[in-house]
């Protein structure tokens, strides 16, 4: 698949993760559509579900960030272009999303769009394929999708294995709080992401799981999994100590975070207000271009009498 449709496939998550930086906690609990159950990458160490339709609805969605989208104009030219490239409005047609894979391998991705009523999934493959025939995706039903960037990662999902097919990421995701708009579950143990943290500490982390939420406010809840409770309390103390950083206080203007160890896990819990957020809009703004219509060109200045106009110097060949 060519990185064009790679992009305008991964619009339907990316624009929601760029939106959410932070987000848990709170509404019924989050349940796989029968095609995210069936359609989990074979040997996945990363599981994430976002619920488009809990985020859409929420105040913070359509008082905050929906009007501030609307009111920028690089961000609303870019978000309208994902809609027309896809063909689809992920907030309206979209109830799920949910990403599975291997992080070592960008071959061995894939997704699952599990649609709304207004998803038509054979319109929407219609519309992919008509960018690039050899787009690796296919209907599940009337309104959902699964598919894959590469060939070999479709081919994996197309054995329909489950999450069951996953063992590194099948105990953590049955076990972490799936109540939010956005679940991931991370397996690190063997992989190079973590041998990439910045901090020695962090490299020994054998799993992260994250359950995060928007409403009227934001928050979220990341767990870091340790084989042992003195590695938990080892990056507990890195945290601790940056956090007593001046540039921190900065931070905590716009966020609460709370830093703590439960059995071999660092647990950071993280909220926003909307009184918080609001600030953080407003800041945005302040550095968004602004719509209206383009600078009047200035007029060139006449020469001197007796001056011939300035001639350019051709540039250097």
């Amino acid at each position: 698949m060519s990185p064009r449709i790679d992009s305008k496939l991964a619009f339907l998550a990316i624009s929601t993760f760029s939106l959410l930086t932070a987000c848990g906690g709170g509404g019924a609990a989050a349940v796989m559509s029968s095609a995210e159950g069936k359609y989990v990458m074979p040997n996945s160490n990363v599981l994430a579900v976002i619920d488009l339709q809990k985020i859409a609805s929420s105040k913070i969605f359509t008082d905050q960030i929906k009007p501030f989208i609307d009111s920028t104009p690089e961000l609303k030219k870019e978000m309208d272009k994902g809609i027309a490239d896809g063909g689809i409005d992920p907030f309206k047609d979209i109830k799920t999303v949910m990403i599975s894979g291997d992080t070592d391998s960008n071959d061995k991705i894939g997704y699952v769009l599990t649609g709304a009523s207004t998803l038509d999934s054979a319109k929407f493959i219609a519309k992919v394929k008509e960018k690039d025939k050899d787009a690796q995706l296919e209907a599940v039903g009337a309104n959902s999708v699964f598919g894959s960037p590469k060939a070999e990662g479709f081919a994996e999902m197309k054995k329909a294995a489950g999450v069951d097919g996953s063992p590194a990421v099948k105990a953590l995701w049955d076990s972490v709080d799936k109540s939010g708009a956005i679940t991931v579950v991370v397996s690190l143990a063997g992989k190079k992401i973590a041998a990439q943290a910045p901090d020695p500490t962090l490299a020994k982390a054998t799993a992260v799981m994250v359950s995060a939420n928007i409403t009227d406010g934001v928050s979220a809840k990341v767990s870091i999994r340790f084989a042992s409770a003195d590695d938990a309390n080892a990056l507990k103390a890195v945290a601790d100590k940056q956090m007593q950083d001046p540039g921190f206080a900065m931070v905590s203007g716009f966020a609460t975070v709370k830093v703590s160890v439960s059995g071999t896990d660092l647990v950071v819990d993280a909220s926003m207000t909307k009184d918080q957020i609001n600030s953080i809009v407003g800041m945005a703004k302040a550095f968004m271009p602004k719509a209206g219509p383009p600078p009047m060109p200035m007029p060139e200045t006449p020469a001197a009498p007796g001056v011939a106009p300035a001639v350019p110097t051709p540039a250097n060949p």
